[in-house]
């Protein structure tokens, strides 16, 4: 089974719009430009977070999950289908380099080197490991991918406890039809 993690993490999410004008922007350096941007995060609490999520839409057909967490200075792109995105993972350490100099004294941990890593299905391991991160077969079901991904870690449930003892995943292709199902019975239960 699947221990559940002693306490909740802290979290923000952030709309995927945010990422799409932080990507697109007109006024700025390679589509960048922060004050395209900075009235998204002044009010949200982004150093005091354990994981701050950003939806990312690839090419208007894929979607992924960006997972910023400043107390670990680390960003972190997963991708069901094994892409890389290391423009993403630029943008978003430079989104948090400008954050934190807006805040003053109170942004200083989120300024400063930040790790980055693409994570996928047999991301750094030998194609004869497990997968790294579970794998999507098919071309329709990556939101649901990139939503459990956000699921997991929000609830604190690290990679490590994504796979029980018999290296099975939590949540497979195989599942799809019945997490659709459920995400739909949340929203719907949602006021």
């Amino acid at each position: 089974g699947y221990e559940a993690p002693k306490r909740k993490p802290r979290c923000e999410f952030f709309s995927s719009f945010f990422y799409a004008i932080l990507r697109n922007s007109k006024h700025g350096k390679n589509g960048y430009c922060y004050a395209d941007v900075k009235r998204w995060g002044k009010k949200k609490k982004l150093e005091e977070m354990d994981h701050i999520f950003f939806p990312i839409n690839v090419s208007n057909s894929h979607w992924c999950m960006a997972v910023v967490s400043p107390k670990r200075k680390l960003i972190r792109y997963y991708d069901s289908l094994g892409g890389r995105n290391p423009q993403c993972l630029e943008r978003l350490e430079q989104y948090m380099q400008d954050e934190g100099a807006s805040r003053g004294e109170k942004g200083k941990g989120l300024q400063g080197e930040w790790r980055k890593e693409n994570i996928g299905p047999r991301t750094g391991v030998k194609a004869s490991e497990p997968d790294r991160i579970p794998r999507q077969v098919d071309g329709c079901s990556c939101g649901v991918f990139a939503c459990c991904f956000a699921d997991l870690i929000s609830g604190g449930y690290g990679e490590d406890s994504w796979v029980d003892e018999l290296n099975d995943p939590c949540f497979g292709q195989g599942d799809m039809e019945d997490l659709r199902a459920e995400m739909l019975r949340l929203f719907m239960a949602t006021p």
